[in-house]
């Protein structure tokens, strides 16, 4: 006699809500080049609860695109974030455009960019030697320094991309449904970008050449006010949006200032972001850069 057959048992559906399928996490383990959407995290979160989502993930910084210059139009990475682990194990992590612990796959950054090491508990980065530098909140890196990170700190590399560090103790935190979201933006970080990118720099002249800050604040199109203090006078520079307001070196006024500027060698500077009133002219900083430069080389031939 034939058995009847067997009714397979389907267990009954119930009310809670699904946990999130972990798969997606694992490019946090670099797997696929290190970068995962922010948005399924926080997405995750709200499901399951933040503490849930920060337990999957583990315990190393991360780099999250806070902005980025958009190519054709496009973006590749804005919105995504990838987990600070070495492949092979180890302290040194490796960010470039192939081969790297990291990878960032865009035209402008270098094949080895950037190095994340720590050290006794803390994180620091170094410029690898690229060809378009390395800056931490729109200071630039120089080749053989080491810049201590802090949670918030923005690295950006080749002008074109923009990471934020999110140490461990902040991703709880950033999770939490109940927080604002991150913003993301498709161009460079200008004066009104995060706090860490819009806070006031300083340096010395020795250090960082002036043509190259001018070129920083237009590329941020910053908004402020630019101060030198040198042995032969001080100086003040105002620009909104990128564009030189108005400048004066004793009493050298306008372009004759920044000529003045540019010739400096020793000195120190600090720029603060604060409202500038619109004027009717303002200056583009790269002629201005451009005129300072070859008059400066044609004084030099002629001594």
């Amino acid at each position: 006699m034939q058995e009847p057959a067997r009714r397979s048992h389907t267990p009954p559906r119930t009310t809670s809500r699904a946990r999130p399928d972990p798969g997606p996490l694992n490019a946090l383990t670099l797997a696929t080049g290190g970068f995962m959407d922010w948005a399924w995290l926080r997405d995750a979160a709200r499901v399951v609860g933040a503490r849930a989502v920060a337990d999957m993930i583990p315990p190393e910084p991360l780099l999250v695109t806070r902005w980025e210059r958009p190519v054709d139009g496009r973006t590749s990475l804005l919105g995504r974030c990838a987990l600070v682990r070495a492949r092979a194990g180890g302290d040194v992590v490796t960010v470039g455009r192939i081969g790297a612990d990291i990878c960032l796959p865009l035209p402008t950054v270098s094949k080895r960019h950037l190095l994340l090491e720590r050290r006794h508990g803390r994180w620091s980065v170094s410029d690898a030697g690229s060809s378009n530098g390395t800056r931490v909140a729109g200071k630039k890196v120089r080749w053989g320094e080491t810049v201590a990170l802090a949670d918030g700190d923005i690295i950006g590399v080749a002008d074109h991309v923009w990471l934020q560090l999110m140490l461990p103790d902040a991703l709880l935190a950033s999770l939490d449904p109940t927080t604002p979201p991150l913003t993301f933006t498709a161009h460079e970080p200008g004066a009104s970008g995060c706090s860490r990118a819009a806070a006031p720099f300083e340096g010395s002249i020795m250090r960082t050449e002036l043509h190259e800050l001018l070129q920083l604040v237009e590329l941020n199109r910053r908004t402020g006010e630019l101060v030198v203090e040198a042995p032969t006078g001080d100086a003040t520079v105002r620009v909104r949006e990128g564009r030189i307001v108005d400048a004066t070196f004793g009493r050298a006024v306008g372009p004759a200032a920044v000529d003045r500027l540019l010739a400096l060698r020793a000195g120190t500077y600090r720029f603060v972001a604060r409202a500038i009133e619109p004027t009717a002219t303002t200056h583009a900083i790269a002629p201005l850069l451009m005129d300072a430069a070859r008059r400066l080389d044609g004084v030099a031939r002629a001594s």
